[in-house]
Order: C-alpha cells, then sequence, then structure tokens
C-alpha cells in the first residue's frame, strides 16, 4: 500500500478520499511555449510523496528536472529545454541544446568529442538525445494496492543506406515512492552490424552539490581522462565552493559490484535534511564503466554521474583505435536498467553504494 503523509492506504480507502487519482499524484501533459522550448511536449509527474519529474518526449524521452518536496536535485543548464528544431550536429552544436538535467541520452553510435571515422562525421555526443520519440503512451497501473505510473516510447535513429537502431525506453515510478526506473532497450532493426556507444549523462547539482557533499561509490579503479583530471584526482569524490575559471574535470570509474551484481554510485549533501541525495544503480553487466563528470564552475557547477557501455570516452574514433568499440548484429538487443533513489537521512545513505 503507498505511504502518504505519514500513513499507508489501501486503494479502496485513498479512492474514496479523492475525486481523481491526480489529486494525489499523476502523469499531467502539456506542451510549452515561448522561445526554444516552444511546442516541445512535456509529461510531468508526481508521485505524491514529494517526487516530481519532467519527461520530454520530443528530446529522447530524457529527463531535464527532479525535485523533492521543492529542492532541485539536478543541473539545469542555461540553454533551458531546446526544442530538437534547434540541434546543431555540426562540431560541438551539441553544447548549445544541451539541457542537462537528471537524464541526457548520448548515443547511440557516439559519445564523447565529434569525430570523422571511415568518411562519416559523428557529432558529439551522438544525435539521440535530439530525436523525437513515437508511439508514445503513459498511464496508471494498479496491481492491488499499488499504483505505478509509467511512460514509454521509441526512438529511432536511422538513415538511408546507413544505420536503423531504435532505443525503447520505460519510465516508472509508484505512487508515494521515491525512487524511478528507466529501462531502455537498444536495438539494431538494421541488416548490418553497428557500432554502439551509450552514455546516460546523469547531472546532479544544488541542492545535492555543495562543500559539505560526498560522492558515495565503492571503485577498483579511477582513471584520469587527461592532464586537467589528474589535477583533481585525490579530491575526485570531494566539493568545493563554485569556482572561476574551473575547467572540467573528467574520470573512469570501475565500480565494484555487489552480490546482485549491481553497482551505484550516490551524491549526497548532509548538510541538508540530514542528509539529501541521490543515488543510481544498475547492473555491471549492462554497462561496466561509470563517468564522473566533475565541474565546479560559475554556473556550471555540475557531478555527472554517467554509466556507458564502453570504456574509451575519447569517442568513436578512439574507440576504433583501441578496439573497444561494442557491436550490435543485425537483429541483437542490449538492455539497459537503471533505479534512482532519493536519499533522505542518514541512515538512507550510509549504505547508498550497496544492496
Amino acid at each position: 500500500m503507498p505511504e502518504l503523509f505519514g500513513r499507508r492506504y489501501s486503494r479502496a480507502e485513498l479512492l474514496e478520499r479523492v475525486g481523481r487519482l491526480e489529486q494525489i499524484g499523476g502523469i499531467e501533459p502539456c506542451v510549452l511555449a515561448g522561445g526554444l522550448a516552444e511546442g516541445v511536449r512535456a509529461l510531468h509527474v508526481r508521485s505524491g510523496s514529494g517526487l516530481a519529474f519532467t519527461v520530454l518526449p520530443d528530446r529522447c524521452l530524457d529527463i531535464p528536472k527532479i525535485t523533492f518536496n521543492g529542492r532541485p536535485l539536478c543541473w539545469y543548464s542555461r540553454n533551458g529545454i531546446v526544442g530538437p528544431q534547434f540541434y546543431e550536429p555540426g562540431g560541438t552544436g551539441f553544447l548549445r541544446s544541451f539541457t542537462g538535467g537528471l537524464l541526457t541520452t548520448c548515443g547511440l553510435r557516439n559519445f564523447g568529442p565529434p569525430c570523422r571515422v571511415d568518411g562519416e562525421d559523428f557529432p558529439m555526443h551522438g544525435r539521440i538525445g535530439s530525436l523525437p520519440a513515437s508511439n508514445v503512451a503513459w498511464g496508471a497501473d494498479w496491481d492491488g494496492d499499488e499504483c505505478t505510473f509509467w511512460i514509454e516510447g521509441i526512438v529511432r535513429e536511422s538513415r538511408v543506406f546507413g544505420e536503423d537502431l531504435t532505443l525503447h525506453r520505460r519510465i516508472q515510478t509508484r505512487l508515494g515512492g521515491t525512487s524511478l526506473r528507466i529501462e531502455n532497450v537498444v536495438r539494431n532493426e538494421g541488416w548490418r552490424a553497428e557500432g554502439h556507444m551509450i552514455l546516460f549523462h546523469m547531472n546532479l547539482a544544488f541542492a545535492c552539490l555543495s562543500p559539505d557533499s560526498l560522492l558515495l561509490v565503492d571503485p577498483l579503479s579511477v582513471d584520469p581522462r587527461d592532464d586537467e583530471a589528474r589535477k583533481g584526482l585525490a579530491e575526485y569524490n570531494r566539493f568545493t565552493d563554485p569556482q572561476p575559471g574551473f575547467q572540467e574535470q573528467v574520470f573512469t570509474l570501475d565500480l565494484k559490484p555487489d552480490a546482485a551484481g549491481y553497482t551505484a554510485a550516490a551524491l549526497v549533501n548532509p548538510a541538508l535534511d540530514n542528509g539529501l541525495g541521490l543515488r543510481i544503480r544498475w547492473p555491471k553487466e549492462q554497462l561496466p564503466w561509470m563517468v564522473e563528470w566533475r565541474m565546479l564552475g560559475q554556473g556550471e557547477y555540475v557531478v555527472g554521474l554517467e554509466p556507458v557501455n564502453c570504456p574509451t570516452i575519447q569517442g568513436r574514433a578512439e574507440a576504433v583505435k583501441r578496439g573497444t568499440l561494442p557491436t550490435l548484429q543485425p537483429g541483437e538487443e542490449r538492455h539497459y536498467d537503471i533505479d534512482v533513489d532519493v536519499l533522505v537521512g542518514r541512515e538512507s545513505w550510509q549504505d547508498a553504494t550497496v544492496g
């Protein structure tokens, strides 16, 4: 039974107290207006217990905002929400429409910097995050006294004489819940093998991020991307106030799995609400590594926790060179499941990297 306002209610007890379930929680569709967000479809989700987030069908069913009891948990870039028609594929044009948010999906054929491979240009962080979903549906399903709010759809990255990849995504949370689950299935619908790179760009920030905050991980190794990252290697899991002129530091982490084969990472601010944070958790077999994006600049004050399927974060050209590029055969599919949990109170995060 869902717990709401300090007590548990059966389905019957709950529904006899409201006119519609949306009085407590649910999914509200809308179309955004104004500026670069004009016409973008959005789905606002409320669990009924303080968790709220937004899903964008016109941007890969990504999640630009998440709050808990009104407190923002992710970074929202100066670009805001940008419609797919304004995406710039050339060079680093990705940065002109990068919203940040809880989730920006990168791939499906490249993540990292733009590059050129066998005469083909691959844009920064790939194209999938700029593409609208089709077959979008949402609803609320009761199973006994439990109610699940869900959203799903399919995003297709394809071209004539080229790739044909699909991403089927389902996002769900429970009535009364403080967590959400993001299920992804990438399938090669074409007739040739395709190199496949995917990165889940999850961007945690104020109020989770402060000089008091802790990155809770259990790493087997932490590898800096470059000389700039090496400067911050000793402090990869600690943070400061926003710094003028800060240069991004990027690390690849090989995280230790728990007994169930899951790895996890959490960012917690112990100074807020006796400890407020967010944890992400996923099967290591699906996404063997995590990238940490440590960016402590002014206005760009964010820590990215980014599960990936490829250890070479310098882009597809470098992955081809090193022989680390994952491949999807015709008809083959890969599953990527990520759980996101709000952590409130010291007891909730002391063991946040396991279980």
